[in-house]
């Protein structure tokens, strides 16, 4: 029957093997497709990535793009990287879609010149379709990242250093995402106003990156930590395994993020049935709810410095660093309670945010781009070629008449001129 046709194929092309969030996104963007049935040829892309590229869970391809419909999933600062690569046939003849996120609640003129390359953009939350929609000249949905934790991926093994003597809270980030829309030092702040330091029954985990890159952001972090022994700083890659383990063992995850597109580490931490603290404010609102975590209040502030991709003059929030204080405390006076929210979290997480549920979203819209989008401009496209052909024919007609008028002139002379060769004897 028609309905059940399969979609077009597509072709998704990122950072399949890299270490970070971004890789995690798209490898499980790849198995939601998947799981609907929709055919995908991972594409790999890692020009210039700083991490590590050991993820050898996807066989990619390089370069073949020979499904219909192209999904980038690269962000538009790293367009041109992309290009670089790939080159501007990576799109031709496709229908292309970008696979973006924006933290900052002004999408910024720079990057709207990238658009030109794409039919449509898919985004990770409403937070980000707001910003990139107001400067869009093209759709703009939103396609949220699917998550895909369980105890199978879950390294048994790994000795996380955790002690189960005391309460653990969590954070992750990454160096190049910057501290200061991490809020690192924010996050400091409400712990030892919660705690005080070197609170023997609590500790805060800040588990991160090789800073390679950041030395300077690094200082900061250990300067603002300075003596206090309650507060955990892991600086290491590791595997993912390795990582949701470090995650399963600790009792609470918290971000104090000033922006968030999404917040995958937020998402994932509650897939795991973790309490979590986090700023009310930006992507996480999609799939947090006073029911199954606990929100900090913030005020909106501006953004008043250039931050690596992220110019000044732009707007996030300021985490209320007492409510967050009083929300740790909260939790760590109220672990049952707080362990009944990570059941909460873990239920919404798996019902909203599952391989499947993406994946049908995904696939809802591949069906629209196929049934209705691309006919339509293929007649289009028929109809401009049709046009093209008659007026083609219209020329060579007008030539074939010019032709024959002067093949007929020429004859025409010959005979008479022949006529006049006869009468002449």
């Amino acid at each position: 029957m028609e309905k059940d046709k399969k979609v077009l194929g597509v072709n998704m092309s990122g950072f399949f093997n890299a270490e970070i969030g971004f890789g995690e996104a798209i490898r499980n963007n790849l198995k939601a497709l998947k799981t609907v049935d929709i055919p995908a040829k991972p594409i790999n892309f890692n020009l210039h990535l700083r991490h590590r590229l050991n993820d050898n869970s996807v066989n990619y391809d390089d370069n073949i793009n020979d499904h219909p419909i192209n999904i980038v999933h690269v962000n538009m600062d790293t367009i041109g990287s992309f290009l670089q690569e790939k080159s501007s046939d990576f799109f031709k003849g496709k229908y292309n879609i970008g696979y973006w996120a924006w933290e900052l609640e002004i999408f910024p003129e720079v990057y709207t010149e990238y658009f030109k390359y794409y039919d449509e953009i898919w985004t990770c939350s409403k937070y980000c379709l707001d910003s990139i929609s107001l400067k869009s000249n093209i759709p703009v949905i939103n396609i949220p990242h699917p998550i895909n934790v369980g105890t199978e991926d879950i390294d048994q093994n790994f000795e996380t250093g955790l002690s189960k003597d005391c309460y653990n809270f969590l954070f992750v980030f990454d160096y190049n995402s910057l501290i200061e829309r991490k809020n690192t030092l924010g996050l400091i702040d409400a712990y030892e106003k919660a705690f005080g330091k070197n609170n023997p029954h609590v500790k805060l985990i800040l588990k991160t990156s090789i800073p390679n890159h950041h030395p300077k952001a690094k200082e900061k972090v250990l300067s603002r930590i300075g003596d206090n022994k309650s507060i955990i700083y892991k600086e290491e890659m590791l595997r993912r395994g390795e990582l949701l383990a470090l995650m399963n063992q600790a009792d609470c995850y918290i971000s104090l993020h000033r922006s968030e597109g999404f917040g995958l580490t937020m998402a994932e931490a509650m897939a795991l049935g973790k309490p979590v603290i986090a700023t009310g404010y930006s992507g996480n609102l999609d799939y947090m709810t006073t029911n199954n975590s606990f929100l900090v209040k913030y005020k909106i502030v501006k953004q008043e410095d250039d931050l690596g991709v992220l110019p000044k003059d732009n707007y996030w929030s300021e985490p209320d660093t007492d409510h967050a204080a009083e929300m740790m405390n909260f939790v760590f006076n109220n672990q049952e309670y707080a362990k009944k929210i990570g059941e909460q979290a873990k239920l919404d997480i798996n019902k909203q945010l599952s391989l499947h549920t993406i994946g049908m979203k995904m696939k809802t819209r591949l069906n629209v781009i196929e049934n209705f989008i691309l006919p339509e401009r293929d007649e289009t496209h028929v109809k401009d070629n049709l046009v093209k052909l008659m007026s083609e024919n219209k020329i060579l007609e007008k030539r074939v008449i010019y032709l024959e008028k002067g093949l007929y002139n020429k004859a025409r002379k010959k005979v008479n001129e022949f006529l006049k060769k006869i009468k002449g004897r």
